[in-house]
C-alpha cells in the first residue's frame, strides 16, 4: 500500500491549503522515474479537486480566519460524487459544514480524465480557510 499526503496551496484569496491524502494498492514498485511521473500526477491531481471544491466554497457570512476542517469524499470513476461527510479535526460550525459538503456536491464531477492512474474511490482532504 502506498499512501500519499499532499500540500497545495491555494490560488483563491482566503482558501490556505487543500491536502489530499490517497491510498492505492499496488503489486509491483515502480521504477524511480516512473514514481515521480506518477508522484507529479498526484500533485496535479490534487490542485485539480482542489480549484474544483474552492471554486464552488460559498463561505457563510461570519465564518472566522482558522477554519479546518477534514472532508471525506467518495466518487465512481469519472469523478461522480457518491457520499460527502466531514470528519475530526472540525472546527466549524454546522452551517460551514454544510457550505463544505455543497462545495464537493457542486464540485460532482470531480476532475478524472487523465489521472485515471492516481484516481482513488476515497479522498480524505482539509479544507482551510485563513481569511481574506
Amino acid at each position: 500500500m502506498r499512501v500519499f499526503l499532499l500540500v497545495v496551496s491555494a490560488g483563491l484569496s482566503g482558501c490556505s491549503s487543500l491536502s489530499v491524502k490517497t491510498n492505492q494498492n499496488t503489486r509491483n514498485v515502480l521504477p524511480l522515474p516512473e514514481a515521480e511521473k506518477e508522484s507529479r500526477l498526484l500533485s496535479q491531481y490534487a490542485q485539480v479537486i482542489q480549484s474544483a471544491v474552492t471554486n464552488q466554497w460559498l463561505r457563510p457570512e461570519g465564518t472566522d480566519a482558522g477554519l479546518k476542517c477534514l472532508i471525506n469524499v467518495q466518487q465512481l470513476p469519472g469523478g461522480h460524487v457518491i457520499d460527502i461527510t466531514t470528519n475530526s479535526p472540525c472546527n466549524a460550525n454546522t452551517e460551514e459544514k454544510d457550505s463544505l459538503i455543497n462545495a464537493v456536491r457542486k464540485a460532482d464531477l470531480l476532475p478524472y480524465t487523465g489521472y485515471e492512474s492516481v484516481f482513488t474511490r476515497r479522498l480524505n482532504f482539509t479544507f482551510q480557510y485563513q481569511g481574506d
